[in-house]
C-alpha cells in the first residue's frame, strides 16, 4: 500500500472514532447539572397553620389524588419529591389546599396536571379557564400569577379548582408548554425544578363557582403573602 493510499485508509478509520469523541462531548457539555445550592424543600413545616381567617382543620375531606393513577406510589406517574395536603376552614367552608413540588423534572418525570389527574381518577371537566390571579406577588416583582380555574364533577362532588404550575421559571398553561420550558433549559444545561399549587373547594351547584372562585383566589393571595421565603421561593420564585 502506498503512502496515499494509507493515509486515506487512516482517514476513513479516524473519522467514526472522532464523531462518537465530539458526540460524547457534546452530550457532556448539554447534560444538566443539578443545583446543588438549592436548599431541601419541607412542605409540612413551612406552610402554615392559618392562611389569614383560613386555620388548618383536620383532614376529614377526601382530596383529588396528585398522581395520575390514583395509586401514591412514586413512579413516572407519580414524580414528586414532596407532597402536602391541608384542609383549611374558616366561616363554615373548607379549602383544600395540594402541594406537589419536583426538585429535578424531565420529560418522562414532570409535575401532573390538575386537567390530566382529575379525569383519570372518575371526574368530568366542566369548564376550565385560563386566568391571572391577582394580587400573588412574586419574586420578580411581578403580581399575578397566570393559572387555572377548572370546575370538576364526579358523581355528586362538584368542586371548584384553582391552580398553578410553575415548570422553572415560568408558569405553564399546558403539559406541552412544560416540554419545551423543559427542553429550553435543558438546552443551556440547567435543570427544572417544579411545583403545583392547587386549591379547591366543594360546592352544591354550578352558580356557586364565581363566588368559590374569588375565595380560592384570596386565599392562594394569603398562602404566598404569608408564607416565610423558602416556601414563597418555591411556590412563585
Amino acid at each position: 500500500m502506498n503512502a496515499r493510499a494509507w493515509l486515506m485508509a487512516a482517514r476513513r478509520a479516524w473519522w467514526p472514532s472522532l464523531l462518537m469523541v465530539a458526540g460524547a462531548a457534546l452530550a457532556v457539555a448539554l447534560t444538566p447539572r443539578i443545583d446543588q445550592s438549592e436548599p431541601p424543600v419541607d412542605l409540612a413545616a413551612l406552610v402554615p397553620q392559618t392562611v389569614g381567617a383560613w386555620q388548618v382543620q383536620p383532614g376529614n375531606v377526601l382530596l383529588a389524588s396528585l398522581d395520575a393513577n390514583g395509586d401514591g406510589d412514586k413512579s413516572t406517574e407519580q414524580p414528586y419529591d414532596q407532597t402536602l395536603m391541608r384542609t383549611f376552614g374558616a366561616e363554615g367552608r373548607s379549602v383544600m389546599l395540594a402541594l406537589a413540588y419536583t426538585r429535578v423534572q424531565a420529560q418522562e418525570v414532570k409535575t401532573h396536571r390538575p386537567e390530566v389527574c382529575y379525569p383519570a381518577q372518575g371526574f368530568r371537566i366542566l369548564q376550565r379557564q385560563g386566568v391571572l390571579i391577582p394580587g400573588v406577588a412574586r419574586g420578580t416583582g411581578a403580581v399575578g400569577v397566570p393559572g387555572v380555574h377548572m370546575l370538576a364533577q364526579q358523581r355528586g362532588r362538584l368542586e371548584a379548582v384553582a391552580f398553578w404550575v410553575r415548570t422553572g421559571g415560568t408558569f405553564t398553561d399546558s403539559g406541552l408548554q412544560a416540554r419545551m420550558e423543559l427542553v429550553r433549559e435543558g438546552l443551556q444545561g440547567r435543570t427544572s425544578d417544579g411545583v403545583l399549587v392547587r386549591a379547591s373547594m366543594l360546592i352544591n351547584d354550578p352558580a356557586e363557582a364565581p363566588q368559590a372562585f374569588e375565595q380560592l383566589d384570596r386565599f392562594l393571595q394569603g398562602l404566598v403573602a404569608e408564607a416565610p421565603p423558602a416556601l414563597r421561593h418555591v411556590l412563585v420564585r
